[in-house]
């Protein structure tokens, strides 16, 4: 699968620059201004707009926006995975999830997403690692039922693929 270009224009760095930075958590590298509040609650509601209509195309640049001023904020880290994830930038979704998951060590569903990206780059046996672990953290959460069905779902396809 060809990798979809990301795009952080206005940033003044290369958006490879920028995403190397914030997934090394390089944060005094990571080219972003400060934006403020009142802009940062607009972009972020404008972000996933545009994620609830499927339009991950046109949420990506003010995801990278968003993280890239905020890179501990852990809503923006997921918006911007979230984007990367249903663009096919599986490898950098993953490690965006994984830092979105170490603000918040329990979320099965941060877990689940990083198994679908590792599934999608045939690393099957740590995709079947991360659906395991989802569902244990899922059964600590009555609300994650759903995420530990499917995950679920997801190991027994693995075992019927033979991965």
């Amino acid at each position: 699968m060809t990798a979809l270009p990301v795009t952080s224009a206005g940033s003044g760095a290369a958006p490879e620059a920028f995403l190397d930075a914030l997934l090394d958590l390089r944060l005094d590298q990571v080219p972003e201004p400060a934006i403020a509040v009142e802009q940062r609650n607009a972009m972020y509601e404008h972000v996933w707009q545009e994620i609830q209509a499927g339009r991950y195309d046109c949420a990506v640049e003010e995801a990278f926006h968003l993280a890239g001023s905020e890179p501990w904020e852990r809503d923006y880290l997921l918006a911007l995975a979230c984007c990367l994830h249903h663009l096919g930038q599986f490898e950098p979704a993953a490690q965006i999830y994984g830092m979105a998951l170490l603000l918040h060590a329990s979320d099965s569903l941060c877990v689940y997403r990083i198994g679908e990206c590792l599934g999608a780059l045939e690393h099957w046996v740590e995709a079947r690692e991360a659906f395991e672990t989802a569902i244990d953290l899922a059964q600590l959460d009555p609300e994650s039922r759903d995420v530990a069905i499917q995950a679920q779902e997801r190991l027994d396809e693995l075992t019927q693929l033979g991965c």
